[in-house]
């Protein structure tokens, strides 16, 4: 009678769905969320920088000014 009563209570849980987590919905949502957020920053640093890395525009290498002297008065 009691195995019965079990099996019987574990089919009644599944169907009411009180077997999922709580909040699960909630969970799913803040992980969309957080890729929503990294796509969006990696959106904003392509478009700030071009094609370029970070590396490469921390790289920027500057070289002296020179002076071209022409003959002509």
């Amino acid at each position: 009678m009691l195995s019965y009563a079990d099996h019987f209570g574990e089919k009644l849980a599944w169907f009411f769905g009180i077997t999922s987590p709580k909040y699960y919905y909630e969970l799913e949502e803040f992980k969309k969320m957080q890729e929503d957020e990294a796509t969006r920053k990696e959106k904003q640093e392509t478009e700030m920088h071009g094609w370029t890395t970070k590396d490469e525009v921390e790289k920027v290498v500057e070289s002296p000014p020179t002076i071209i002297e022409s003959d002509k008065p």
